[in-house]
């Protein structure tokens, strides 16, 4: 899950740097996704500057990387290892 929380920042940083938002990278330096693992599932904390929210909802970084097929497949691939994982 390490190899997901890792193409999140890069891709959310990426979105950064597209969307003309790196000035004095601040905010791009400040990106850190973490892998949370509970008896619930697995969630993906997201730590950045406290402006990140706004950006986010006016550029929409986050559907953006969301919808990376980069990330999907990734997902998809950890997701089934894990299962095969399970079941040996």
């Amino acid at each position: 899950m390490d190899k997901i929380a890792a193409l999140i920042t890069s891709l959310l940083k990426a979105q950064i740097k597209k969307e003309g938002l790196y000035n004095t990278g601040k905010l791009y330096n400040s990106i850190k996704v973490t892998t949370v693992i509970t008896s619930n599932g697995v969630s993906f904390n997201i730590e950045a500057e406290d402006y990140f929210e706004f950006l986010d909802a006016k550029y929409k970084l986050m559907e953006n990387v969301i919808n990376n097929k980069q990330l999907q497949t990734l997902i998809e691939d950890e997701v089934a290892a894990l299962i095969e994982k399970q079941l040996k």
